[in-house]
């Protein structure tokens, strides 16, 4: 029997207290918006019945959407939004503590305050966490996610043996329900699902050991996905009733055709990969034939080569590492830079604002990062946190400054007036927008996205001693692997997209850590006890 169980929660104080202080320190500001923000705003038409489904911009999915149309009806504006933002930021913190509780019943251990209390300050109050919970964008509700997820993949783990098949049909369903969830609210975070569902069914398959185990679960896996594509083919046939697919599709068409090839010139192939590990590298047609050409750091062209007229992207990517393996991985290594935020530092302009140089590899940039001299990341340090709390120091009004920008989305500019509002400094924003504490952040982030391999690594090693705790370090490491090369493969850039599995490493290195401590007292303790009978 577990020395701790917390299935049944008989102490709800061990949650009540430090979520309160956390929610009460997350009403010290407001929400803040980025363009993205103001677009998602702008979905709330298409519930109040105010817009048409046909106008429906299929790149965004209607899971944020929706989170905001909630909002919306509690209060309009941002007294609304900041209640539901506080509730996520509530529920984040709730299975943060959750899980922690889980793993140490799992290890025969008892919480101890200073670990909640550890957990609080490096979980809770970290300035970028705490910043990216009050962002209307989807980030940080995909980290809260990825965490309920962890724990209930983790308590399947734990139980697999004398699971019924109840059970097994309830795990099925809530894996289903999260995956298509996160799909439709950014499709990219859907690769984290998948990767920790099938290392779940894994680790489950292994420990039974039984062949007949492998097949069911491979047998759940496919219809977990069988429902999640259901789910897409339903959406867009919604939105083809509305005839939006059928008009991009027009669009696309006409603008491949109105598209003319010259024989003297070099025309690029239309849907070749354009993925950030193979920046180097493009594919050209003169003449009928097919040429892959290598690119250096300023676009110059340093060769090129005969290639196929397929256009899949593995046999493409195959070419590639053929000809030139050494420029492919430089092509890999600055993708992992520039979304671990060790890249393109923004250029400040005169006004003050920055520019962004989203996808610029800055490799003089580096020395200027780590003396503290220039904020890492294309919108990590200045685009999002730092940059609103700064400017907070005297005033800001949220809105106002990106109207102009609006003007280019469909969305009513005075309905966003309902979001602005004065914002002051107070002791907490003073306290996260301080300079010498998002160095610190910046440096721990960056260390955080590149330190994954190393910690699968270490996962790996633990599972020969104890193979528990081992499992929970690959069950947690892989997914994020998974999920940083897919943002590799297709050239997701931004820094700020390595939020959601940012939380979950940060989540691995603290639970290591306790671990870690704890190992070392136990030893101490033991060979105390030994010296004493002697």
């Amino acid at each position: 029997m577990l020395f701790f169980q917390d299935d049944r929660i008989k102490n709800y104080g061990k949650y009540i207290v430090p979520i309160s202080i956390a929610l009460i320190v997350f009403w010290f500001h407001y929400p803040w918006y980025s363009f993205d923000s103001c677009w998602y705003i702008g979905y709330i038409d298409f519930f109040t019945g105010e817009s048409s489904l046909a106008s429906w911009n299929p790149v965004r999915g209607f899971s944020y959407p929706l989170i905001l149309y909630i909002a919306h009806v509690i209060k309009p504006g941002y007294i609304g939004l900041q209640i539901v933002l506080s509730a996520i930021y509530g529920v984040y913190c709730f299975y943060v503590l959750r899980f922690y509780y889980l793993i140490k019943g799992t290890l025969l251990q008892r919480p101890k305050i200073i670990e909640v209390v550890f957990i609080n300050i490096v979980m809770f109050y970290s300035p970028m966490i705490w910043g990216y919970a009050h962002i209307a964008l989807t980030e940080f509700v995909a980290a809260t996610v990825f965490v309920i997820y962890l724990y209930v993949c983790y308590k399947f783990l734990l139980g697999c043996k004398d699971m019924n098949k109840t059970g097994e049909i309830i795990f099925v369903v809530k894996s289903s329900i999260i995956l298509i969830f996160l799909w439709f609210l950014k499709q990219n975070y859907a690769i984290f699902v998948l990767g920790m569902l099938a290392v779940t069914y894994l680790l489950v398959s292994l420990k039974n050991r039984n062949v007949k185990c492998l097949i069911n679960k491979a047998l759940a896996l496919i219809l977990v996905t069988a429902l999640w594509l259901s789910s897409i083919a339903m959406w867009n046939n919604l939105l083809s009733k509305s005839k939006i697919v059928e008009t991009i599709v027009q669009d696309n068409e006409q603008s491949a055709g109105d598209t003319q090839s010259d024989e003297s010139s070099l025309v690029a192939v239309q849907g070749v990969s354009t993925s950030l590990c193979l920046r180097y590298f493009s594919k050209v047609v003169v003449d009928g034939k097919y040429y892959g050409i290598v690119s250096g750091d300023n676009d110059e062209t340093l060769e090129y080569f005969e290639s196929s007229s397929d256009n899949s992207d593995i046999k493409w990517l195959l070419e590639c590492f053929r000809e030139n393996p050494k420029r492919l991985i430089r092509g890999f290594m600055d993708s992992y830079g520039l979304i671990a935020a060790i890249y393109s530092a923004p250029i400040i302009n005169e006004d003050g604002s920055p520019r962004f140089q989203l996808g610029m590899v800055d490799r003089e940039s580096l020395k200027e990062i780590w003396q503290g001299t220039s904020g890492s990341g294309a919108e990590e340090h200045y685009g999002l946190v730092y940059y609103h709390l700064s400017e907070m120091r005297d005033y800001y009004y949220e809105i106002d400054y990106r109207r102009e920008l609006l003007q280019t989305i469909d969305s009513s500019v005075e309905k966003l007036d309902n979001y602005g509002y004065i914002a002051k400094e107070n002791i907490i924003t003073n306290i996260m927008s301080n300079d010498y504490i998002w160095i610190i952040n910046m440096a721990v982030f960056s260390m955080m996205i590149l330190s994954i391999p190393v910690l699968f690594i270490i996962g790996l090693v633990v599972s020969f001693r104890k193979k528990r705790f081992g499992n929970l370090i690959t069950l947690l490491t892989v997914p994020s692997i998974l999920y940083l090369a897919a943002h590799i493969y297709i050239g997701a850039n931004i820094d700020r997209y390595a939020i959601p599995i940012y939380v979950v490493v940060k989540y691995i290195v603290v639970i290591l850590t306790i671990y870690i401590i704890n190992t070392i007292a136990k030893v101490k303790n033991e060979k105390t006890n030994n010296n004493t009978c002697i």
